[in-house]
């Protein structure tokens, strides 16, 4: 189920929870030797990120979001659109460490096609279930209207800030629900 209920209380509560943080990372280490043990290769450096001209979308997890805020250091960014991730940033990941589960299994070359779907929905069940200990809501939305949601910002048409660029927040700033 793809959901744009974002519980953001509940994100902002597991992003600073230590036990909450320790048992996603050891997941995530995990699933990367899964990943590993398939010997994927990126060959187009980064070309994914872009998601308008590449085609697709990263879809993310509340828990993936908890995870990802408890790790970013200084202000989010919320993306202007949705047509690339603005943590790709000169052809790099910037934010590595704590990406998304998409970002980690999903690789181009034709012959990690076959095992990616079943990794992914695993992990997906997984995430589900540490969700469900930390009791953080499951979401499911897609990453750049996910950023802008924590943003606190109209996902609705771009956003941009007075110099034209992204904008950004700090972590300390995302609304409250009451």
């Amino acid at each position: 189920m793809i959901s744009a209920d974002l519980p953001i209380d509940d994100i902002r509560r597991c992003s600073r929870d230590a036990a909450f943080m320790s048992e996603v990372a050891a997941f995530l280490e995990s699933l990367d030797q899964s990943v590993a043990s398939h010997t994927p290769v990126c060959t187009n450096r980064g070309a994914c990120c872009k998601f308008e001209s590449y085609g697709h979308d990263l879809f993310v997890t509340s828990v993936e979001l908890a995870y990802f805020v408890g790790l970013t250091e200084g202000e989010l960014i919320a993306p202007v659109d949705r047509s690339f991730c603005p943590y790709q940033q000169g052809g790099a990941c910037v934010t590595r460490v704590q990406r998304p589960v998409g970002c980690r299994v999903y690789f181009c070359e034709e012959r990690s096609q076959h095992w990616q779907g079943d990794l992914t929905e695993s992990a997906l069940g997984e995430l589900a279930k540490i969700g469900d200990k930390f009791k953080l809501q499951y979401a499911y939305l897609e990453w750049t209207t996910a950023l802008r949601k924590l943003a606190g910002r109209v996902v609705d048409g771009p956003i941009t800030a007075p110099n034209g660029g992204p904008v950004t927040l700090s972590i300390d700033s995302l609304p409250k629900r009451s």
